[in-house]
């Protein structure tokens, strides 16, 4: 009784493969995250230097 890998070898018969096995590369869509809004009542109690700047 021979096993499969034997049979497979002396006949040159290749593995099977299932397409369903292979690895494939994730794609995932590019985030988009809104701006950070701090509201006015906290901007108001915040240091001079932790107070957010507004570039254009």
């Amino acid at each position: 009784m021979k096993t499969v890998a034997e049979l497979r070898r002396e006949r040159n018969i290749p593995i099977p493969v299932n397409k369903d096995s292979l690895y494939k590369p994730i794609e995932r869509k590019q985030r988009k995250f809104n701006p950070l809004v701090i509201p006015k009542a906290i901007q108001k109690n915040l240091p001079f230097k932790s107070k957010p700047k507004d570039t254009p």
